[in-house]
């Protein structure tokens, strides 16, 4: 008898397991709640890295415009190749005298 009484002093009453329900139900959708936003987190973070990422390969091209403007306007010019040689700019020198 003694051991019955016991037991039912731990079975929760129906007030506590609707509580118990209800907090479940409250856990389950801020868990739901704090993955959309993780989500979109981490949508906005790619999306920032691939921007950041396109930024960078568009100053590196800008730069190398202006280096190679710099340098035509200084009066010499790059001819990009294997060589990478650096000419004169200017107009193309007449062709040679025919013998």
């Amino acid at each position: 008898l003694e051991r019955q009484a016991k037991a039912l002093l731990k079975v929760p009453d129906r007030k506590e397991r609707e509580e118990v329900e209800a907090l479940r139900r409250e856990l389950e959708a801020a868990r739901a709640d704090g993955k959309a936003k993780e989500s979109r987190w981490r949508l906005a973070a790619e999306r920032l890295h691939r921007q950041v990422a396109s930024s960078q390969a568009e100053v590196g091209e800008l730069k190398e415009e202006v280096r190679i403007l710099e340098r035509a306007r200084l009066g010499t010019a790059w001819l990009p190749g294997p060589s990478q040689t650096w000419v004169p700019a200017g107009p193309p020198a007449p062709p040679a005298p025919a013998p």
